[in-house]
């Protein structure tokens, strides 16, 4: 399908057949057997609707008969893709789900092959170095939201007596470290830069902002506190443990969600050129303290805590199962 005015700049990446009817199949089953209303948390901050979902799946079905790109899907499009395919990994007995073009049954190897080409999507190319300060605080925030997806079943599964201290100790560290200690870094050098320019320090988003950096502070060295209690035996452990979680979730998905859609918009409007320049340089200073290959680091402690808390959804549902029958 030639590519549209439209879809210009988005990646060209097709969608097979049979990708297209995993697709389908996922969205249909997500919106007729999941809380998908409100229940799927998407990287700029907001959650899924019935309508979104809806809306989605009545256009792939329109495209049956066609090739379909994802040059021809909306960015927001694309984001609930893949949104909807982590949540069926996670949370959806989705294995069994009828796939009608192949005549197949869905399987979660299904979902998870779709949701690694998702990941591997091309960026879009801004070409300026201004542009380049913002994307990299905007792709970070991309790996921070995976661990801020996985704390509602982390939660779940400390309230049904699932404590792995590993889990939450690993969460915490990569909290501390990526999102505090290299993400919040680089962002502590754009507030005087913006205040510079004329923008206030109080309110928001700036004093709001940097209050909400302190929360995040606090909330990890609660839950390293929760874990300790943990250890101890004590019995207010899991209850604090499961309050943290709730309040950290809370607070970075409207966190997140002010800085695409405030402060970065604000960022690139007040900012000139040589501005930017000298926080490309300071944010290459944040990032050279935490040596080489950082990054590729910080992606495996996702993924590790992604399957871990997979592994444990699942036997926690086994046991429902179990116990139902």
């Amino acid at each position: 399908m030639p590519e549209s005015e439209e879809g210009r700049g988005k990646p060209m990446v097709m969608l097979s057949s049979d990708e297209l009817g995993i697709v389908r199949a996922n969205l249909r089953f997500a919106l007729e057997n999941c809380p998908v209303d409100g229940g799927i948390l998407m990287e700029d901050g907001r959650t899924s609707t019935d309508d979104s979902v809806g809306a989605l799946l009545e256009k792939l079905e329109a495209a049956k008969t066609h090739p379909v790109s994802f040059g021809d899907l909306a960015e927001g499009e694309i984001s609930l893709i893949e949104a909807v395919a982590e949540y069926a990994v996670r949370e959806c007995p989705i294995d069994g789900a009828p796939v009608p073009e192949s005549r197949r049954m869905l399987t979660k190897a299904d979902i998870r092959t779709l949701r690694e080409k998702l990941r591997r999507l091309p960026q879009k190319d801004t070409g300026t170095r201004a542009l380049s300060v913002i994307e990299t605080l905007e792709e970070e925030h991309r790996l921070i939201l995976r661990v801020v997806k996985l704390i509602p079943a982390i939660r779940r599964n400390v309230e049904a007596g699932i404590v792995d201290e590993r889990v939450l100790s690993e969460m915490a560290d990569f909290v501390s470290a990526f999102t505090d200690g290299c993400h919040h870094a680089k962002e502590d050098l754009l507030f005087p830069a913006l205040l510079k320019r004329g923008v206030s320090p109080k309110g928001c988003p700036v004093g709001h902002l940097k209050t909400e950096h302190q929360q995040g502070r606090s909330l990890m060295a609660d839950l390293r506190l929760a874990i300790e209690k943990y250890r101890k035996g004590e019995p207010d452990a899991v209850g604090m443990i499961s309050s943290v979680l709730a309040d950290t979730a809370e607070l970075y998905a409207g966190h997140i969600w002010r800085e695409d859609y405030l402060l970065f918009p604000m960022s690139q409007k007040v900012l000139p050129g040589p501005d930017m320049e000298a926080l490309a340089d300071g944010f290459a200073t944040v990032q050279a303290k935490f040596g080489p290959g950082s990054t590729k680091r910080y992606e495996s402690l996702v993924e590790r805590l992604e399957g871990s808390v997979e592994k444990a959804s699942a036997h926690l549902a086994a046991l429902a199962s179990t116990v139902s029958s």
